[in-house]
């Protein structure tokens, strides 16, 4: 079997050599919450440089921007060795010490893909994760058609042409803050697609962190931005996932977990037509504990797994939100390596992803996600990086996976 050929994840849990966590219910019972519920550094790839002298990475760093030509390979070395509480600490010594951002020096003497992941390294993580929210709600341009003479977009407004000038089928060329440059246009559901990741993935604390991130940096709610920008259930779906009102500590309550399970059964397999919100309000307010029982209840009841309902009742971004939730309570480490190995793996490279993950969990879980991605793909994520991204950008990436496995 050709695991790097494109194929459903999911078609390789039949084989029980690639059996992953989230296939046995039954072990769900009985294993920890995990990292949707438990910040931990334990797990991480990156740790705090034991040898940290503020002073000699400041003078490193304004010696790789200011000199003849930007050094990318110091920047790469001192970024990717430093814990972000660190790269936090280097940033205020170097405004101190320059009297500019060193963002803003990252962003005027580097680009694309590298830039990015750099500009993510030295950005406090819950604001990291704000700005990427705030992108994918402003982004109007959801997804992409190429002809040899223009790009097409559908927008909230309907289709229209996108500013640039497009060489081929698969590549566009855009003016950006560093002059003109190229890079992939990304697919359909992108914007909604980052949403659906960090709303499903992120503990209760992760997101009233970026509630206030989000206060502090638009000067408006996070929840009320949500209901004029994303419609539908959907939208209804992520508001209550922004509340953070998933108990993170509470046992499961077996009762509510049958309760639940018929509700859901209900709502979905028992009836014409479907009740959206029933299962949005059940799968959005219970706790990973809860929503585990109720899943094995629901396997019981029903004789298919929650997520084979969802996925044959519902479609498009609420489907994808509610198979996420579903995933995460069993292994958000498992999920973000799906999301990984899809980047990777789909139709062109997803880079933005890819950053976005690996720097978001570096410090967090991301030995955990490795270990996943071996047991469900046969390869590891440092294997397929060397494949799929090269130069600094690619050197950034492998530096933060952390080793082959």
């Amino acid at each position: 079997m050709n695991l790097t050929s494109g194929l459903d994840p999911q078609s390789l849990t039949s084989d029980p050599t690639n059996m992953s966590v989230w296939d046995d219910l039954d072990l769900l019972l009985d294993s920890p919450p995990g990292t949707l519920v438990v910040a931990s550094s334990a797990r991480g790839t990156v740790k705090a440089s034991a040898n940290f002298k503020i002073d000699e990475d400041v003078k490193a760093l304004r010696k790789a921007i200011e000199g003849a030509g930007t050094t990318e390979e110091t920047l790469v070395e001192v970024l990717t060795n430093r814990s972000n509480a660190q790269r936090l600490l280097i940033s205020a010594a170097y405004q101190k010490a320059a009297g500019r951002s060193l963002i803003d020096d990252l962003e005027g003497d580097t680009r694309g893909d590298f830039e990015d992941v750099l500009v993510a390294m030295v950005t406090p993580p819950d604001l990291y994760d704000c700005r990427e929210v705030i992108g994918a709600m402003k982004s109007d341009h959801v997804g992409v058609v190429l002809d040899p003479f223009w790009a097409w977009s559908w927008t909230r407004s309907g289709p229209g042409p996108v500013l640039g000038l497009v060489l081929d089928p698969f590549w566009a060329w855009s003016w950006t803050r560093s002059g003109l440059w190229s890079r992939p246009v990304e697919g359909a559901g992108t914007s909604e697609c980052v949403l659906t990741e960090i709303f499903a993935s992120r503990s209760n604390k992760q997101m009233a962190t970026i509630r206030e991130a989000y206060l502090a940096e638009t000067g408006k709610k996070l929840t009320v931005d949500l209901l004029t920008e994303v419609s539908g259930e959907y939208g209804q779906a992520l508001v209550l996932l922004a509340e953070g009102k998933r108990s993170d500590s509470a046992p499961a309550d077996a009762a509510k977990a049958k309760a639940d399970a018929k509700a859901l059964y209900e709502a979905g397999e028992k009836k014409w037509g479907t009740d959206e919100m029933k299962f949005v309000e059940i799968l959005c307010n219970s706790s990973v504990p809860q929503l585990r029982l109720t899943m094995v209840e629901y396997k019981t009841l029903s004789n298919k797994s929650l997520q084979d309902s969802i996925e044959g009742e519902m479609s498009g971004s609420l489907e994808d939100l509610l198979v996420a939730i579903v995933k995460c309570a069993k292994s958000t480490s498992t999920y973000l390596a799906e999301r990984l190995y899809k980047a990777m793996k789909g139709p062109g490279t997803t880079e933005s992803t890819l950053t976005r993950i690996l720097v978001s969990r570096s410090e967090l879980d991301l030995l955990d996600i490795r270990a996943e991605y071996k047991k469900l793909f046969g390869t590891s994520i440092y294997s397929d990086l060397l494949s799929e991204v090269s130069g600094e950008y690619g050197e950034c990436l492998k530096r933060l996976c952390g080793g082959e496995d």
